[in-house]
């Protein structure tokens, strides 16, 4: 079995999650790795975040898809501070900075 490293992307907070509250939501999706074990690690400006929650790897086909989500203060993404979401494989470690907010955030699809 060969090891796949997972390809890494930052899902942004949803236009109406922006437009109300305190928090927003940011995500973290990790596809096409396999084997399942995966950790997911995120920090602000270099610091660590650890109020976060990883979910259980799920199986399509041979390999496999992670998603980790995070809440954070709503002006912090404002700001553009710099999130990271840190992916540990056995295949591979990833890290992913967020693209610039936008009003047009990817679809959750999972």
């Amino acid at each position: 079995q060969d090891f796949l490293e997972p390809t890494v992307k930052i899902i942004q907070p949803t236009a109406s999650e922006l437009s109300n509250g305190d928090m927003v939501t940011l995500g973290c999706l990790a596809t096409g790795f396999n084997p399942p074990a995966v950790t997911f690690s995120w920090n602000k400006g270099g610091t660590a975040l650890t109020d976060f929650i990883q979910y259980p790897a799920v199986q399509k086909g041979d390999v496999y898809t992670g998603v980790s989500q995070v809440r954070v203060r709503k002006q912090d993404w404002d700001t553009q501070q710099n999130f990271q979401c840190v992916v540990n494989h056995a295949a591979g470690n990833a890290i992913v900075d967020p693209i610039e907010c936008s009003l047009w955030c990817p679809c959750r699809t999972w």
